[in-house]
């Protein structure tokens, strides 16, 4: 009981932080003066801050609800757009590389210093992942066990959702569009396909798959 309270603690002060770093980002660049620097704990400062939690409180609860590590993947993701907009270029490859490492689906975010040809970016995202990917497991596990450990997440998570094989041990709570609270495009495609619950199928068929 400890340890969920200390978990949802650190949860909320994490997405209150990942908030702030994205209102500091988007009062930073605001072209009205007015707007680019509200006084510390002004009625607009909180509202920056507050509105956006308040608008996806229920993603929030639910995510707080599973022990999901979603606030840490928005922190990261906020720090990557703050470095951007400071011009710490290098540091912003970095954020994007912790996101990564905790997170595949953040790589999707790779276009972001891609389109904008930043090398430096990219040079982070490198360095970031070489460290996440490969000195902190080897450290830890030695390199067998870090060869392994990745071994693994491949056959039970990168396989299956390709369609490659492997072996899903969570298939149900990853794959199945019928899991609870899946909210995903696919799951709401799937869904408007299969109106049925009782006659819906587990696994979406092509069409879902690529659209």
């Amino acid at each position: 009981a400890v340890s969920i309270l200390l978990w949802i603690l650190l949860s909320a002060a994490v997405t209150f932080l990942a908030v702030h770093w994205f209102a500091k980002a988007l009062e930073e660049t605001a072209r009205d003066p007015a707007l680019r620097s509200p006084p510390r704990g002004s009625r607009r400062w909180w509202y920056n801050r507050i509105l956006p939690i308040y608008i996806c409180i229920a993603p929030i609860g639910g995510t707080f609800s599973r022990g999901q590590i979603t606030p840490f993947l928005l922190m990261f993701i906020a720090g990557m757009f703050l470095a951007t907009v400071r011009g710490k270029r290098f540091a912003s490859g970095l954020w994007l590389a912790a996101a990564i490492c905790a997170k595949i689906i953040p790589a999707l975010l790779l276009l972001f210093p891609l389109l904008r040809r930043d090398g430096r970016a990219l040079a982070g995202v490198a360095v970031g992942l070489f460290i996440g990917v490969a000195v902190i497991p080897t450290a830890e596990l030695g390199i067998t066990g870090a060869i392994q450990v990745h071994e693994q997440f491949a056959d039970h998570m990168i396989k299956p959702a390709l369609g490659l094989g492997g072996t899903s041990t969570m298939q149900r709570e990853m794959m199945s569009m019928n899991r609870p609270g899946c909210q995903s495009i696919k799951a709401i495609t799937h869904n408007y396909q299969h109106w049925d619950r009782e006659t819906r199928p587990d696994t979406a068929g092509r069409f879902t798959k690529w659209s």
